[in-house]
Order: C-alpha cells, then structure tokens, then sequence
C-alpha cells in the first residue's frame, strides 16, 4: 500500500462508519470507475449498430 492509500483508510476510519468505512470507500472508488466504463461501452455498442 502506497502513503496515499494508508492516507484514506486512517480518513475512512476516522468517520462515524468506524471500521465499515474503508469498505464503503472503497465500494464508492468502485462504483466511480464501473459507471463512466459501462457508459462508454454502451455508447460504443450503439455506435456499431447498423441503422
């Protein structure tokens, strides 16, 4: 684990979430990836279909 990452789970931990706090970040830090990558993929598979 880098400082940066060690930096956010002592954050996640300082919460009122307690010890689930790192998970919820990191569900978060995940949902913030899969959603603009679905997006492009369906955009893309839109594109290739013909007309």
């Amino acid at each position: 684990m880098t400082t940066d990452s060690h930096a956010v789970a002592g954050a996640a931990l300082s919460t009122p979430l307690g010890v689930q706090g790192p998970a919820a970040v990191g569900a978060i830090i995940v949902a913030l990836t899969l959603i603009p990558t679905t997006a492009l993929a369906v955009l893309r598979r839109r594109s290739r279909r013909p007309v």
